[in-house]
């Protein structure tokens, strides 16, 4: 059994805004992450004063943050311990790292070239954001690279299916 799973429900044009060019709104719908037993996405909603077991995001932003992160991700290890990630490192392995002006849980990934190790943290209370995700890992989970790597590419090829199902065409 695969210890990670991105889930993904399209939401068929229940949020439309003309501000968002069309793939971030083609690929918009209810996100969720779970890493081993936990649920990464597990958010409160501060406008909405809710709980929720999944966020509402574009997996656009995702898709081509993986795509073009795709060899530091699978090949580019963790620094060595005392030596404080550069910022380059954590733009292409921090989740977050998606952005487009959406709020992501704070995930890293970086491989040790057997397994995509899996680490997490919740948000912290002080940041003043609308989403607020609640759980985070107390260890790394370790995914087989190999399977890593199949579900980032079969998760990448659903956001090009999707936006060639919905006319996208030319993006990057």
């Amino acid at each position: 059994m695969n210890k990670l799973r991105f889930n993904f429900a399209w939401n068929f044009d229940r949020l439309h805004n003309e501000n968002n060019s069309p793939e971030i709104q083609q690929t918009m719908g209810m996100f969720s992450l779970q890493a081993g037993a936990v649920n990464l996405t597990e958010n409160q909603n501060i406008w909405l004063q809710q709980i929720s077991p999944n966020v509402l995001l574009s997996a656009y932003p995702l898709a081509l943050w993986m795509a073009s992160s795709w060899w530091r991700l699978l090949f580019e290890p963790l620094p060595p311990a005392g030596i404080k990630p550069s910022v380059d490192w954590r733009m292409a392995h921090e989740l977050a790292a998606s952005n487009q002006g959406f709020i992501w849980p704070r995930v890293i990934f970086a491989s040790d070239t057997e397994a995509m190790q899996i680490w997490a943290t919740p948000s912290q209370p002080a940041h003043q954001q609308s989403v607020r995700y609640m759980n985070g890992l107390e260890r790394p989970v370790a995914e087989n690279l190999e399977e890593f790597s199949r579900i980032a590419a079969d998760f990448i090829e659903s956001v090009i299916s999707r936006l060639d199902e919905t006319g996208v065409q030319e993006t990057s």
